[in-house]
């Protein structure tokens, strides 16, 4: 769904050292919130 590690976490209840742990051991790439464009 594009989530980043925060989102995760907060879903799931748990920390955001566990969810990278967790996207870690699947090999899965972070997901970084973008950075919004200054008006």
């Amino acid at each position: 769904l594009g989530w980043t590690d925060p989102q995760i976490a907060a879903h799931c209840r748990m920390t955001t050292y566990t969810t990278a742990r967790i996207r870690d051991r699947l090999r899965l790439a972070p997901n970084h919130p973008r950075k919004e464009a200054a008006s």
